[in-house]
């Protein structure tokens, strides 16, 4: 069974059934991990994938939970997160972040969760509030379109590869 270089791993995220496919840089298919349904080695719904060093980790947001495998396709292990969403990611020294949403559709925030790979919850943050960007509505009378023009930044956040948290508009 091939190995993959985690520099050269690509993944794709099927919808129904819910399985990740494993592919080389030139594109070939090499395993897939994972099956619909609700075992420790299956998915439901929206996944997310992120890769640190030799191990796949993967958001299963329906069910709440990290899986873990090898990136030979091994199982090595699941743990549940808070109401996890499908967003995840790794940073350099293997803490896995799984974002929440809190609030609703005009006051949502977003706050980051950390575990280890073991699946103990390390840390949280918050991230701050960001005025909303305001925008023109442009009508064009004579074919009945509107555009929202934006005349301020819109916001952004990002984690730096140490785990560092950027953000701003």
């Amino acid at each position: 069974s091939p190995t993959l270089p985690t520099s050269i791993l690509k993944s794709i995220v099927e919808r129904l059934p819910t399985t990740i496919s494993l592919y080389d840089s030139a594109g070939k298919f090499v395993r897939t991990i994972g099956k619909e349904g609700t075992g420790p080695q299956e998915f439901r719904g929206e996944t997310s994938v992120a890769v640190h060093h030799d191990t796949v980790i993967v958001s299963d947001a329906y069910q709440s939970r990290i899986a873990l495998y090898t990136t030979r396709g091994k199982f090595i292990r699941t743990f549940p997160t808070e109401r996890a969403t499908s967003q995840v990611g790794v940073d350099e020294r293997g803490r896995i972040r799984v974002a929440r949403f809190l609030g609703f559709a005009d006051k949502m925030q977003t706050q980051w969760v950390f575990y280890s790979t073991r699946g103990a919850l390390l840390d949280s943050l918050m991230v701050p509030v960001m005025p909303e960007p305001r925008s023109w509505r442009m009508v064009d009378g004579g074919r009945n379109m509107q555009v929202m023009v934006p005349h301020t930044p819109t916001n952004a956040t990002v984690f730096l590869r140490d785990g560092t948290l950027a953000y701003g508009t």
